[in-house]
């Protein structure tokens, strides 16, 4: 890994088919001193955030952007823990490594609205062409449990954790074609899944009732179909 062998005190990646301007750096480095950890551009706001709000919103709050791109990261941040990710892992690989980065963080986090990077978006990227099962999920969430420093931890997360893993379900539904997965109601981790949003007393929304109970390999495209075409009519705030 190229962090491990990296000299400087900070760390940015830049994907190979990704544009970036020449401040780009710059004008992350200009965001820190020596009391920060990590800078994020991008950002829907400005300023310095705690570690839980951090957390927050790389589960679902989005105040700014959760892939590893348009940041700026201290080096020593790049602990044992998120060095361990397994090359398998090739779908949600970004959320662990930022999520374990959490134990490492003693310094500031700051936003910028700042934004240098431009990322290009394309039909061969692994986020599009990756078909996932309940196999691949049941790994996943392993080492998503593993992300947490402890079960309290985790818990605390629960609610968003719990809509991350329900996204998980369509997209299984749209790959079982290719997957054969046909049987995922039957794992383990879907079985895992229902009891937390027992446990959790997870209410779940409209959308996510009608992927559990009517969803298939033929219903879910429709479906999809007919969402995008009701939020344009009803758009939500």
């Amino acid at each position: 890994m190229g962090v491990e062998i990296a000299n400087g005190d900070w760390i940015a990646f830049v994907d190979a088919d990704d544009i970036v301007e020449k401040e780009y750096i710059a004008n992350l480095i200009k965001l820190t001193d020596d009391k920060t950890d990590l800078v994020i551009g991008n950002s829907l706001t400005e300023g310095s955030i705690s570690v839980k709000t951090f957390t927050s919103s790389l589960l679902g709050d989005n105040l700014f952007p959760t892939g590893p791109v348009s940041k700026l990261y201290r080096k020593r941040l790049f602990n044992q823990s998120v060095l361990d990710i397994p090359r398998n892992i090739v779908r949600g690989e970004d959320l662990l490594m930022l999520l374990r980065m959490n134990e490492s963080i003693i310094g500031k986090i700051v936003l910028s609205t700042c934004n240098n990077y431009y990322y290009r978006s394309h039909s061969c990227q692994v986020t599009r062409t990756f078909k996932t099962d309940s196999k691949y999920e049941l790994e996943f969430y392993k080492y998503l449990l593993k992300s947490f420093s402890n079960r309290e931890m985790y818990s605390e997360f629960g609610q968003q954790l719990i809509k991350i893993r329900l996204s998980a379900v369509e997209l299984i539904l749209l790959g079982l074609k290719e997957t054969n997965d046909y049987s995922f109601k039957k794992s383990e981790w879907y079985r895992t899944l229902m009891l937390d949003i027992h446990n959790y007393k997870y209410k779940l929304s409209i959308w996510e009732r009608v992927v559990l109970l009517f969803g298939n390999a033929k219903s879910i495209r429709f479906m999809r179909y007919a969402k995008d075409k009701l939020k344009c009519v009803f758009p939500t705030k």
